[in-house]
């Protein structure tokens, strides 16, 4: 399928030289990511690797109860999926679309056949792995030992990165879920910064208002992993 829509609007693909680009944009297909769609879940094989270029994906550990705690997302910087250039078919964990958009879908084996010959798309794939595995040990340790308050405010800082707006749909279930804490915390927290002025929180959607004063209170996984994104290359886009 021919796309007519820019390939920029990714970081990834935009970054590669055009001999690269022009092996990989035939085999692309331009799909929707509707809110829920769960594109591979852990232990089974990755069929498909996603270029986002609009909306997130969330990267979740799941457990056999159904809890869910999220280890990393994925906006229009970078891949999901793309573990198994090096790592083998099957996925270590669950991806699922958090926030809607769309994205660009590249078949198993025709990525791997591009991995293998594409020395710039191996390197940024690579590179973006290692920032993926960068957030999930940086999670691991944010749950562990950072207040519910510090971490909503370091996700929702997260997340306006990713998609590039003040505007984020969340629902408190969904926080709860990712955060692995009662819906009635994130609710608490969420109420005491929509006093303080710093967000707006109403029927699933925050508005950011204060970012600096969001970052005043967000743990220090936060400038953590932002530092990280300032560092590849090329670096992902952050506000």
């Amino acid at each position: 399928m021919e796309i007519q829509t820019p390939l920029g609007e990714n970081r990834i693909l935009r970054s590669l030289p055009a001999d690269e680009l022009a092996e990989v944009r035939p085999h692309l297909k331009e799909i929707i990511l509707a809110q829920g769609d769960v594109l591979y879940r852990s232990g089974e094989e990755i069929t498909f690797v996603y270029f986002p270029i609009a909306g997130m994906i969330s990267l979740l550990t799941v457990m056999k109860t159904g809890e869910q705690i999220e280890t990393g997302i994925v906006g229009r910087s970078g891949v999901a999926g793309a573990t198994i250039g090096n790592n083998g078919p099957f996925a270590f964990g669950q991806a699922t679309v958090q926030i809607e958009g769309k994205g660009y879908q590249l078949p198993r084996d025709r990525f791997l056949a591009l991995f293998a010959k594409a020395a710039t798309l191996r390197a940024l794939v690579n590179a973006y792995d290692g920032y993926l595995y960068f957030q999930a040990q940086q999670s691991s340790a944010c749950h562990a030992v950072h207040t519910v308050e510090a971490r909503l405010c370091r996700w929702m800082l997260q997340c306006q990165d990713v998609l590039q707006s003040d505007v984020v749909a969340l629902t408190q279930e969904f926080l709860s879920n990712m955060m692995g804490v009662q819906r009635n915390a994130v609710s608490l927290c969420a109420h005491v910064l929509q006093e303080k002025g710093l967000i707006e929180y109403s029927r699933g959607t925050i508005k950011i208002l204060d970012r600096d004063g969001l970052k005043l209170i967000a743990c220090e996984c936060y400038e953590a992993t932002h530092e990280y994104t300032l560092r590849m290359s090329p670096p992902i886009e952050s506000a």
